[in-house]
């Protein structure tokens, strides 16, 4: 596993390919389940109620399992959650190794930039592809289990189309950590930019008919994403796979890796590519001994292990914040137009309790409950697990051994940096609160 720069860093996603490949693989095969025991009337039902609210992109055919499984996880649970994975992966497939120290070691091998850069984008594609075949397999199982048409080819096109665009997040990621001088602020920037796609791809399918609003929708990789429809040509002739759409993503993807070469290739070992105008002239300084420590005795960041180790998180749980307030600020402005619609849609049905989480999505309440709270829960707890992985990756740098080495009982370290992630998962929650409450004001 070690003879390649590609077998060396698919090995590093040893852990990722089935943790995301399965996780994701059982979502679909539940939904397939879950659409098999509710009965046609009642899908057609929810599915004039979908129409009105289109944020995971039009329904069609949703009266069948495959038009169910195409709104609800290829519309934004799938597409979302594989894009964070990968903009993670791309950001830190350079830049990460590069904070390590370790990328000094690989590149005095006699190997070249270009094929260390190209050999991990391989190796990154290869482990996105063995993560969409177990998706495949998850959709395959579903499809058998809800006793409708195994359509293989169609959840391969479907897995595919998938890929593309959590691919086209991943090179992005990685050609702005050529850019900008953190990994972190790179799959900040990434992130960003994904949840400003789906707002612009949802905003276009929920205002029609405004000419400058369907042009900012063409800007958005989700518009192209959600213009395939591979599950469904034999319910819906008229839709089915978009090759050009498809074509486009990889063409982007394409650009950005491309992009990615000449800057990795000619720029220094941890240096930037745009010069960075807050950093000054280098000043001559005659401290010395205890004078010079004296900025580090001002800097509260440094006094103990949770307060450093918080610093050190701040850029990641700002850009978690910033993409979540965006998408949760984005829904709760939709709800009071759709009040009225959802309360005649409504009709105290039953149903929609058991497909809404037990919401009563009639009000306003209920359908923040039912809206936002059908994915923020998921995508916090994914921000709480890579805010608790840092401890790991603190370990594999060598970061600890100088913080074990003080006078400080090991359970003391432990119970400081489990205090770091509870204080980011607690920010997290009041802002997304904050945010509901004023753009419900």
């Amino acid at each position: 596993m070690f003879r390649t720069v590609w077998s060396k860093t698919l090995r590093e996603y040893r852990f990722a390919i089935p943790g995301w490949g399965i996780g994701l693989g059982l979502l679909v095969f539940a939904e397939f389940a879950s659409a098999s025991t509710l009965d046609p009337a009642t899908l057609s039902t929810v599915g004039q109620l979908a129409k009105m609210i289109r944020l995971f992109g039009d329904p069609l055919a949703f009266t069948t399992p495959a038009g169910y499984v195409t709104f609800r996880d290829f519309g934004i649970f799938l597409p979302i959650l594989l894009s964070i994975w990968t903009l993670l992966a791309g950001a830190r497939l350079v830049r990460g190794e590069e904070e390590r120290g370790s990328l000094e070691v690989l590149l005095s091998t006699p190997r070249s930039r270009l094929r260390v850069l190209l050999e991990k984008i391989a190796a990154l594609i290869t482990a996105l592809v063995l993560i969409a075949l177990l998706i495949v397999a998850g959709g395959v199982a579903g499809e058998a289990s809800a006793h409708t048409m195994v359509d293989l080819t169609g959840t391969l096109l479907a897995v595919l189309n998938l890929g593309l665009l959590a691919l086209l997040f991943g090179l992005l990621a990685l050609f702005l950590s050529q850019v900008l001088n953190s990994r972190l602020v790179a799959a900040g920037w990434a992130g960003l930019l994904l949840a400003l796609s789906y707002v612009l791809d949802g905003t276009g399918h929920i205002i029609e008919n405004t000419t400058w609003v369907q042009w900012f929708q063409r800007l958005s990789p989700f518009f192209y994403y959600h213009a395939s429809k591979p599950l469904l040509p034999f319910y819906t002739p008229t839709h089915g796979f978009n090759p050009g759409a498809c074509l486009l993503l990889l063409a982007l993807s394409l650009m950005f890796a491309v992009a990615s070469i000449p800057l990795f290739v000619r720029r220094d070992i941890g240096g930037l590519v745009l010069p960075s105008w807050n950093r000054g002239k280098p000043e001559a300084r005659s401290d010395a001994g205890l004078e010079a420590l004296e900025p580090a005795k001002r800097n509260v960041f440094v006094r103990t292990v949770g307060l450093r180790a918080l610093r050190a998180q701040l850029f990641s749980v700002c850009w978690w914040v910033v993409g979540l307030v965006i998408g949760v600020g984005w829904i709760t402005m939709l709800t009071r137009s759709m009040e009225d619609p959802l309360q005649k849609m409504y009709a105290n049905n039953p149903v929609f309790y058991q497909l809404f989480g037990g919401h009563d999505i009639g009000t306003n309440a209920g359908f923040l409950a039912g809206a936002i709270f059908a994915f923020v829960p998921i995508i916090s707890v994914i921000f709480a697990l890579f805010q608790a992985l840092a401890w790991a990756s603190d370990l594999e740098r060598g970061r600890v051994e100088l913080v074990l080495s003080t006078p400080t009982p090991r359970y003391q370290i432990v119970l400081k940096r489990f205090e770091t992630v509870l204080i980011a998962a607690v920010i997290v929650v009041l802002t997304i609160w904050v945010s509901i409450l004023l753009m419900r004001a």
